[in-house]
């Protein structure tokens, strides 16, 4: 009995002495904590006073080295972001003139955080996608060292670097970026790449036409990021989509992607096929007939009408949903509404007014706005 007691002690004991070594971690972590956020607000407030000493002037090469020796230090490039953030704020036209005149740094930076682990190389990264905008061809060390991070095996530095790529406005280096993620079958997540092209601060035109010359030399994960971004930009290669859709040979994804692509655009020679979709709709190709019907409300004639009309009874949900808000983007009359009201298919009919309710209460609510 005594050593069972005793062997409770010592547990209770154990249990406290764990207890106080939390405690004290906890308090030190704490402390820890506290004293970095000081010290990061002491050094951005000191790089705002330099920087503001730099307005006006053109800046000395010492204090440039002096800078790019703190900048090494990713503790001082936090307080470097946090000082031109405000900055920015306060006087944008003297910052973006700053800035043109650091460019020597960011080229020196690139070359050193190349080295870096990774979270460093990603928020470097970070800085350029934030700072650069628009600098192209001007920074040419500075893009090969972004192209060659998009490689990295880190989901945080490729996503950075890729940023930094759409920030700094050089279509061929995007292009570049999008191949060695190809040949190095590197996986990227396929709508982090759509957001990011469209956020692309050169000629989106050039950099559309480049990836769709070079379409074929991609895999079919790529390729339908190719025709998802095309989807949100002006420029018409209905034909080129087209054809891609009419092959048998095109992968099903890309053929989805491209289905997508053709809701806003209207295009007479692929409407038979995407009344084939809609009219022979299978467990396996629900999809495809549910982007079809959403496809065919870029059109306005009676038998794109008459199409969707009888989708509305199909087995599958989606393709009723679709097929009611296509012809809602057409255009529902009274007497169409009458007859699909009036029909006999159950699900046809509470579709509609459910769709067309709301879509009334829409109306009268923006009308009232």
């Amino acid at each position: 009995m005594r050593q069972i007691t005793a062997q409770i002690e010592y547990l209770i004991y154990l249990y406290i002495f764990v207890c106080v070594c939390l405690m004290v971690f906890n308090t030190g972590f704490l402390l820890v904590r506290k004293s970095r956020k000081r010290t990061l607000e002491q050094r951005s407030e000191q790089l705002k006073k330099e920087l503001r000493k730099q307005f006006g002037k053109e800046m000395s090469e010492s204090y440039l080295n002096r800078l790019i020796k703190r900048l090494k230090k990713h503790r001082w490039l936090m307080a470097f972001d946090r000082a031109v953030s405000e900055l920015n704020e306060e006087s944008p036209e003297e910052m973006a003139v700053c800035l043109e005149q650091m460019k020597r740094i960011f080229h020196v930076l690139a070359k050193h955080y190349r080295k870096a682990p990774d979270m460093e190389q990603a928020y470097y990264a970070f800085i350029v996608a934030k700072y650069c905008r628009g600098w192209g061809r001007r920074a040419e060390d500075m893009m090969q060292i972004m192209v060659g991070l998009t490689c990295s095996k880190s989901p945080y530095v490729r996503e950075n670097a890729l940023r930094a790529l759409y920030s700094l406005g050089d279509p061929y280096a995007v292009i570049y970026s999008m191949i060695l993620l190809n040949e190095n079958h590197i996986f990227h997540h396929q709508k982090l790449l759509v957001d990011g092209m469209n956020s692309f601060t050169g000629s989106h035109e050039l950099l559309v036409r480049g990836l769709w010359e070079r379409f074929d030399r991609f895999a079919p994960e790529l390729q339908v990021v190719i025709v998802d971004y095309m989807r949100y930009q002006a420029m018409d290669y209905r034909s080129g989509i087209a054809e891609l859709l009419l092959n048998p040979k095109t992968d099903r994804e890309v053929r989805l992607a491209t289905l997508r692509y053709f809701r806003n655009r209207p295009y007479e020679p692929i409407r038979t096929t995407l009344y084939r979709y809609v009219q022979n709709v299978t467990i396996e190709s629900w999809e495809e007939g549910a982007l079809a019907a959403t496809a065919l409300g870029a059109f306005s004639d009676r038998e794109t009408i008459c199409v969707l009309r009888n989708a509305l009874t199909s087995q599958y949900w989606y393709l009723r949903f679709n097929s009611i808000e296509a012809l809602q983007r057409i255009g529902i009359d009274e007497e169409l509404e009458a007859e699909i009201v009036g029909g006999d298919d159950r699900y046809a009919r509470e579709l509609t007014q459910y769709k067309q309710a709301v879509h009334r209460m829409r109306l009268d609510t923006e009308g009232r706005a």
